[in-house]
């Protein structure tokens, strides 16, 4: 099986009592995600969870999968059902997410690129040219190179960032919803 903190995991679950849900394939082969997490963040609720890439010493990750659907959408006055998928390096020195997320003008689900090329530059926002479907699973492929992290939604390229630090993790985050990821490392598998 990939690489995945199993440790990390589990405690993280334990904390939410019951808000959250992982189960790991029972081996390489198994045509199951390598692990799948559901998180059931209430209304104006945030709840995180977090993962290592997997890469030998030195070399860069390998392209990972994640199918992401917001299964249940959970608005509150000032939140709006949002699914974050972040790639870091480091103490999140330099992060760059994909953000899901439904605002109450769309009946559909509106992608974003957020950046935070470092902790004093801020957040830049990139706007997508396209809606997703809500309540519906999506692929999420990342591949990465030395010089950047490509975001492809359903194989649409959605966008390629540069970076001066290859993200070594990753951490989803949900607020006013009910989120399901599946992981798959290496992608490609069913």
């Amino acid at each position: 099986m990939a690489h995945l903190n199993t440790r990390v995991l589990a405690a993280l679950c334990a904390a939410f009592a019951g808000a959250c849900s992982t189960s790991f394939a029972a081996s390489p082969s198994d045509s199951r995600p390598d692990a799948m997490v559901r998180i059931d963040a209430r209304p104006g609720e945030y709840q995180l969870f977090r993962g290592s890439l997997d890469a030998e010493p030195g070399a860069l990750p390998k392209p990972i999968r994640f199918e992401i659907e917001l299964q249940k959408l959970q608005p509150s006055p000032k939140w709006s059902p949002t699914l974050n998928l972040c790639l870091y390096a480091g103490q999140e020195d330099q992060v760059t997410c994909l953000k899901v997320l439904k605002l109450a003008e769309f009946t559909q689900l509106v992608p974003r690129i957020e950046v935070a090329a470092d902790r004093s530059a801020g957040i830049k926002t990139i706007e997508t040219a396209f809606l997703l479907q809500a309540q519906a699973a999506h692929t999420v492929d990342v591949e990465f190179s030395a010089t950047s992290v490509t975001f492809r939604i359903g194989g649409r390229l959605v966008h390629q960032q540069p970076v001066t630090q290859i993200p070594d993790a990753y951490y989803f985050s949900c607020s006013s919803a009910v989120c399901a990821i599946n992981i798959y490392q290496p992608p490609g598998r069913p």
